[in-house]
């Protein structure tokens, strides 16, 4: 789960207004909401808009709300006009400085709020606007270095690379298990075809993560791939650096190894073709072999609480349409298909 400060805020255009999806529902009301409100006749007899939060508390139902007032307004239909300004306003703004959307909304509004009431000393300092509440990306703090959420990823470089998954062994050619690698083609332009990676005659290759089990290693290539191409991009300290950064700080090398940075594997020519057929095991030391110490469906099974011999049954569905992959001729498995298969 990510951390509070990186929570963002979509918006919700049913309910009008931005919700914090992170932070969950309540009876389907989200936990967190920021919305612009229109006051009409407040205390001194004056309309006015501003911008606030509510939030639920744990065992609350009932919401609790931080209004911050940046404007006054002769009725309410000049207010949204205003809103639809500041809304145009802040979309150029987060495209121009790569800030999510409602922070860039947040930075406007704050400007506003501190022209509208010098006396709000709490808008002049650290990021965020709101004090009060559950902390999300949007909650003000002292902390003036922290990543700012980012509208869009800004990589130095266009790279070509792809995931693959492969057998590991040692150097006597006993087998180890198997490897999730990253093959970047240094190259190849980004929009490369599968067709010509294969055919490249240079590729460098990293190891990502070690597994036992060819399935466990299948799930965590496709799970990489999910978070390369949509979590990734939630993350402030990825927002301007390379995949191949990224995918650096991901391996076995800095994770397990703990090395400031990593060295990838140059294949050429033949090495090449057979890593990415599977002709060939990739050798390893077994000073480099970093097997995850419990594979993945006993590792969901005892989170869970779902009994072991339930665990081959969880690692299928989370193999899902690959199931077919980790099914070698000759198995158990290959046998019952094949029993199944005469069947009908």
């Amino acid at each position: 789960m990510r951390e509070n400060r990186l929570w963002r805020a979509t918006y919700d255009a049913v309910r009008d207004s931005w919700v914090v999806e992170d932070a969950g529902f309540i009876d389907g009301e989200p936990v967190i909401e920021y919305r612009f409100s229109f006051l009409e006749d407040d205390d001194i007899g004056e309309n006015v808009g501003g911008i606030e939060k509510w939030w639920i508390e744990d065992g609350d139902t009932l919401a609790i709300g931080e209004l911050h007032v940046f404007g006054e307004y002769v009725d309410e239909a000049e207010f949204k006009q205003d809103v639809q300004r500041i809304l145009a306003e802040a979309k150029q703004h987060a495209e121009e400085e790569n800030l999510d959307a409602f922070l860039a909304v947040i930075d406007i509004v704050k400007d506003r709020i501190v022209e509208f009431d010098e006396d709000d000393d709490s808008v002049f300092y650290g990021e965020g606007l709101f004090e009060d509440g559950i902390e999300d990306a949007y909650s003000w703090r002292e902390d003036l270095d922290d990543d700012r959420l980012h509208d869009h990823v800004e990589r130095p470089d266009e790279e070509c690379w792809h995931l693959h998954v492969g057998r590991i062994a040692d150097p006597d050619g006993s087998p180890l298990g198997w490897g999730v690698f990253a093959v970047l083609y240094p190259d190849l332009p980004l929009d490369a075809t599968y067709e010509a990676m294969m055919a490249a005659e240079r590729a460098r290759i990293l190891d990502l993560e070690h597994w036992r089990e060819h399935g466990d290693a299948i799930i965590r290539q496709d799970g990489i791939e999910r978070f390369m191409e949509n979590a990734r991009e939630e993350e402030p300290e990825f927002a301007y650096v390379n995949d191949s950064q990224v995918l650096e700080w991901m391996s076995v090398q800095c994770s397990d190894e703990e090395q400031v940075f990593a060295e990838w594997d140059v294949l050429e020519g033949e090495a090449l073709r057979q890593f990415l057929s599977g002709a060939a095991p990739t050798v390893r030391e077994r000073e480099h072999w970093h097997p995850h110490p419990v594979d993945l469906a006993t590792d969901f099974a005892q989170a869970v609480g779902i009994p072991a011999h339930l665990a081959d049954q969880v690692h299928a569905i989370m193999l899902g349409d690959r199931v077919d992959e980790v099914i070698e001729l000759g198995s158990v498995w290959d046998v019952e298909e094949e029993e199944d298969d005469t069947q009908f």
